[in-house]
């Protein structure tokens, strides 16, 4: 759904802005607040400007200035057609941490403060914040090697790197915490569990992204693929333009992503979370094949009875009745021999166009190509269509009158029509 909502919001801009001047549209007013927030004395001290200095320097002083993690997190989706997808994300890098140029942390209630808001100034047009990482992509392969439609298994691997400098992020958080907060227990002393407090956690729509002076402001975001010469660059207009207008639908995605990732780490720091095994999706090879053979094969009983009894009982029945066209000729032969061909000819090009029909893919196919930073990714095959797919997924939907009215117009019927015309043609 969020998805969803995040392309369409995101095709009309994108199409104005390509038929139109080459800059981003105007973003539209950030909503306004939806709480009135405290001030407490810890509020107040977060809010004066001396906060972020005083930040720098201790960042400065113990050499936080860099920071990186040494490190891999995978994350396994289901893909659908695609088949499973494997995400890893290693090596992330923080540079230039010490150089914020703002820092506010206000709450909702001073009591209980469960809504947050952190206003952070990022970077400066000397040394923007670097959040760089090693992304690495798998599409389509199951937990015992093979991929999805036959091919190997390869890895895809990008360099991620997004600079920003002069930009100022309010983030708005609606928090719940364990109570009371989880220990480790002895089998499974992981800090991971410990650090795990959180219940839920939710971003307010009021979250946003604030430029003040676009002169100094820098929002770039770069892609190396591995193996690729260059980058590929995405401008400071564009990603702003990108995360504003993603942002809203963008928001309701996150808080989805992260409560089921707290409710996997609270399983896992129990022990409780199921082991994962991707599986190959279902095989329906043989179900496809009995409905071709049942298409074929009431094409082959309907065509046969009606020839059969054409030739077993109808020339006797005329014989009796002393008709005269049962010595006749057929329509064959009272016309030109070449137009009784071209029309024998046509018939049979039709059920060969319609048996062509019926192979792997031959009724409709989509193919993707994906290219990301100049780094081409597996060919993905979105559909193949095929009668015997049609029937088999109209079937699987809950109609199988509808199923049985598909199969038999779609592939009984083309067979018997031709098969009788090619009869009538010939047939005294």
């Amino acid at each position: 759904g969020p998805l969803l909502n995040m392309v369409n919001g995101l095709l009309p801009s994108a199409f104005d802005w390509l038929t139109g001047d080459c800059e981003p549209p105007p973003t539209p007013p950030p909503p306004p607040a939806p709480v009135e927030w405290c001030r407490a004395p810890l509020v107040q001290l977060a809010e004066s400007e001396l906060t972020a200095r005083l930040v720098n320097t201790l960042f400065e002083a113990l050499g936080l200035g860099d920071v990186s993690v040494h490190g891999a997190v995978s994350v396994p989706l289901d893909g659908a057609w695609l088949g499973p997808v494997t995400i890893e994300v290693s090596e992330p890098r923080l540079e230039n941490l010490d150089q914020l140029s703002e820092l506010k942390l206000l709450a909702a209630d001073c009591a209980e403060p469960t809504t947050l808001r952190s206003t952070v100034g990022l970077g400066s047009a000397e040394k923007p914040l670097r959040i760089s990482f090693v992304a690495r992509v798998q599409l389509g392969c199951f937990s015992n090697g093979d991929r999805f439609g036959g091919k190997g298994c390869e890895w895809h691997e990008y360099n991620v790197t997004l600079s920003l400098a002069a930009v100022r992020l309010q983030l708005d958080l609606d928090v719940e915490l364990l109570q009371p907060f989880p220990r480790p227990e002895a089998a499974n002393a992981s800090l991971a569990c410990a650090a795990l407090p959180l219940s839920a956690a939710r971003l307010l729509p009021s979250t946003r992204l604030e430029i003040a002076d676009w002169s100094d402001a820098l929002l770039e975001l770069e892609v190396h693929a591995r193996g690729q010469p260059l980058p590929a660059t995405v401008p400071t207009g564009w990603v702003y333009w990108l995360v504003s207008t993603l942002l809203p639908d963008g928001l309701d995605l996150g808080n989805d992503l992260v409560n089921r990732t707290l409710v996997k780490a609270h399983q896992a720091c129990a022990g409780t979370l199921p082991p994962r095994e991707a599986e190959a999706p279902e095989d329906h090879t043989f179900v496809k094949v009995c409905i071709l053979l049942g298409i074929y094969g009431t094409a082959v009983l309907i065509s046969g009875s009606i020839i059969g009894y054409h030739c077993a009982c109808r020339p006797g029945e005329r014989a009796a009745a002393n008709d005269d066209v049962s010595t006749g000729l057929s329509l064959a032969r009272e016309q030109p021999l070449w137009q009784s061909l071209l029309m024998s000819a046509v018939c049979v090009a039709i059920m060969a166009m319609f048996v062509y029909s019926q192979c792997n893919g031959a009724l409709g196919n989509l193919f993707i190509h994906v290219s990301v930073a100049g780094d081409p990714l597996p060919v993905i095959n979105g559909f193949n269509i095929t009668v015997a797919d049609t029937v088999l997924e109209i079937w699987s939907s809950g109609s199988p009158p509808l199923a049985i009215l598909v199969g038999g117009m779609s592939g009984t019927w083309p067979y018997v029509k031709m098969t009788l015309t090619l009869f009538a043609l010939w047939a005294p």
